[in-house]
């Protein structure tokens, strides 16, 4: 028999860090935060013969998406942080980023992430969503309602 107890989910209880700040001041309008891993970890490759191999790529990079109200404080830190990022002389090292979810118990976690892409600046009559993109090698531990 299925499991008819109703799931509890509260959007303050995923918490995004990003080095030492912790994220806030997201966006209500879609997903706040998305990640996709870039590509396929595990591929095959079949020979001509019919021998089929299995290639795991480990440590393959994955994408965390932040949509932000315009008026969050979060972004002039993460700002910040991409201006130091891009320039020609900064090798590093790259803050740990981490997304935790205690409504399932579900974590992301990179040791290293950048900032690939900043918003663009726009202004209008009403507050808008600014889309931050981060990557890194994000390790995935899904579990409870999620999994």
């Amino acid at each position: 028999m299925a499991n008819l107890t109703p799931k509890n989910h509260a959007f303050p209880l995923v918490v995004v860090t990003y080095g030492a700040h912790r994220i806030e001041g997201f966006a209500d309008q879609g997903d706040a935060i998305s990640w996709s891993a870039d590509g396929d970890s595990i591929t095959t490759t079949q020979g001509p013969d019919g021998e089929l191999a299995i290639n795991k790529m480990l440590d393959k990079p994955a994408t965390l998406t932040l949509r932000l109200m315009s008026t969050s404080t979060s972004i002039d830190y993460l700002s910040g942080l991409r201006n130091v990022q891009k320039q020609p002389g900064f090798l590093g090292p790259y803050p740990a980023c981490s997304v935790v979810d205690a409504n399932t118990g579900s974590t992301l976690t990179a040791d290293q992430a950048w900032i690939t892409r900043a918003p663009p600046v726009n202004y209008g009559t009403e507050a808008s969503v600014v889309e931050f993109t981060i990557q890194g090698v994000f390790l995935q531990n899904l579990s409870g309602a999620a999994a």
